[in-house]
């Protein structure tokens, strides 16, 4: 692209000494070069800033980028006979109609004549049953809507543009836009590219748009990013581009109506627990279900889970894909120091740190080896002789004063959890250092 543009430049700016002042004067030169077979090509442009108003009746047929020249165009269509009314009255109402549609349902578009400031001007209207609505009254995110249906579908029939493929270049097509809507017209835009062969430059800050073309056939995302002073374009190919590309949006899991990330534990004691450890480890500036959420894996079950992408996990529950913002905590369920974790946890953990994620397997055999003796002691007004080994069994360590441990894992946690303080949990295997690391994490989910 690099190299065309300059052979350009060389062609005819420095030739001539004209340089095009806009965008589109300037894709308009270019093309005319015929360099690379671009003049087979004709541009269209939408800007952010865009609107549709009621025009003095003019023999321009064009629509500028701003959106000037759309309701002369309607009215030129619909009333004169050069051309067939039902490009407007068929085709693009069936098309806007489509996409508004439950919200709204169209039976017409038509154009009258009204005066304003004692000038006679062209306006379109919409009918919706027996009512009429002005479109200059109407939403902003419609007009969008308008603007991109007459240049995609009336546009490529004037005499200017038969026979040209087109390059639609629309910018932030979201603005006023509804998520609903904005996912039914892009939507709308890759099905009627894909039919048409068109090719459609989209700009947007939209998650929305991300979403809907993210690993579509025939579709690519571009990162513009702005390093020392020059745009750069990165392309967006695997998990941490898309989450670069999400974060620099300041895109986060809490717009969508979820939690900003998950925390998965084995089961609802774990949760109890380490919920209590980022309170005196970290503080209470986070909020479970806002800031973060756990979710449950239940054991084996891990067996059925993956962070990775690549096709020979497709029979596996993408955790990534449920939340880019996942943690993952795991009991070694080593019963030595010589013992190995098992083949499921090796691979969940590998594939944790190759994606920068938060992996904590546990140091002791299972996340109740970390509970300070003084806890339970004050819990149950009992004294223990020691604290719990590192790879002791749990529920032999505790019968003396619970003998039903195993069976009720929750009240026991929930009893025990009162008394677990920083002081009695500071100095307990690797407990500090992850919990700090877990807080850490859950921070930067949420750090914009």
């Amino acid at each position: 692209y690099n190299n065309v543009v300059k052979r350009f430049k060389y062609k005819y700016c420095e030739n001539t000494g004209v340089f095009p002042a806009t965008y589109n004067d300037y894709w308009e030169k270019f093309t005319s070069c015929n360099i690379n077979g671009w003049s087979l090509f004709k541009y269209r442009r939408l800007d952010a800033e865009r609107n549709i108003i009621p025009e003095i009746e003019s023999d321009e047929v064009n629509i500028t980028s701003n959106g000037n020249g759309a309701s002369n165009l309607v009215r030129k269509i619909i009333n004169h006979s050069d051309f067939d009314e039902n490009l407007v009255q068929e085709k693009v109402l069936a098309a806007l109609n489509q996409i508004m549609f439950p919200d709204a349902k169209f039976d017409a578009i038509k154009v009258q004549q009204i005066r304003d400031a004692d000038e006679l001007k062209w306006e379109i209207f919409l009918q919706e049953e027996e009512k009429r609505y002005a479109l200059s009254k109407m939403g902003s995110g419609l007009k969008t809507i308008l603007l991109v249906l007459l240049n995609l579908i009336v546009i490529p029939e004037l005499d200017k543009y038969k026979n040209k493929k087109i390059v639609y270049a629309l910018e932030e097509l979201e603005n006023n836009l509804h998520p609903a809507l904005q996912r039914r017209l892009f939507d709308f835009l890759y099905d009627f590219s894909r039919d048409k062969d068109i090719i459609v430059l989209l700009t947007t800050h939209s998650h929305v748009a991300i979403n809907t073309f993210c690993d579509r056939d025939d579709t690519q995302i571009f990162h513009v990013v702005k390093e020392n002073g020059v745009s750069k374009l990165h392309k967006i190919d695997d998990y941490i581009s898309k989450s670069t590309l999400l974060n620099d949006l300041d895109v986060r899991a809490s717009d969508l109506l979820q939690s900003n990330g998950i925390v998965w534990v084995e089961g609802p004691s774990d949760r109890i627990y380490i919920k209590r450890w980022l309170e005196i480890f970290g503080g209470n500036d986070f909020k479970e279900g806002r800031d973060y959420q756990f979710l449950y894996y239940g054991g084996r079950l891990l067996s059925h889970y993956t962070a990775e992408q690549e096709d020979e996990y497709n029979d596996l529950i993408n955790i990534l894909l449920t939340n880019r913002n996942s943690a993952m905590v795991i009991d070694s369920d080593k019963k030595s120091a010589n013992a190995q974790i098992n083949s499921t946890k090796k691979r969940i953990k590998k594939e944790f740190e190759k994606y920068a994620a938060f992996c904590w397997v546990t140091k002791g055999k299972e996340i109740e080896n970390y509970l300070p003796k003084e806890a339970i002691e004050k819990a149950f007004n009992c004294r223990l002789e020691q604290q719990c080994k590192q790879f002791e069994l749990y529920p032999d360590y505790i019968r003396e004063v619970r003998p039903n441990f195993s069976g009720i894992k929750v009240a026991f946690a929930n009893d025990v959890s009162i008394f677990l303080t920083k002081e009695n949990s500071n100095e307990i295997l690797d407990l500090k250092k992850q919990v700090e690391k877990l807080y850490a994490t859950i921070k930067m989910w949420n750090s914009k």
